[in-house]
């Protein structure tokens, strides 16, 4: 398993929906860091496309806690589309925002 460091700093445990599904670092997305304890962890990572080595990025869907950071990458990397691939509603619980 590879190393994680941001993984457990500061709050960012709470800023994954799983704890066993986790970024890889070595592709991992970082946001510019908005205070001293934020690293600028988001659980989600770029995707090789046919054209760019950062073409995609898979992400977690947003948790309410997670919702800022979300926004703060599609700013950041220039998202222009965003494609869900889970069910809006598991187990009878809303799971995204």
């Amino acid at each position: 398993l590879e190393e994680i460091p941001e993984f457990t700093q500061c709050n960012q445990l709470l800023k994954n929906r799983y704890k066993d599904i986790i970024p890889y670092e070595h592709s991992r997305v970082k946001l510019i860091p908005i205070d001293e304890c934020d690293s600028g962890y988001i659980n989600a990572n770029f995707i090789t496309g046919l054209h760019n080595p950062r073409e995609y990025i898979a992400c977690q869907g947003p948790l309410k806690t997670t919702i800022n950071d979300h926004w703060q990458m599609i700013w950041e990397q220039n998202v222009t589309f965003i494609i869900m691939l889970t069910d809006l509603i598991e187990r009878g619980t809303v799971n995204i925002l």
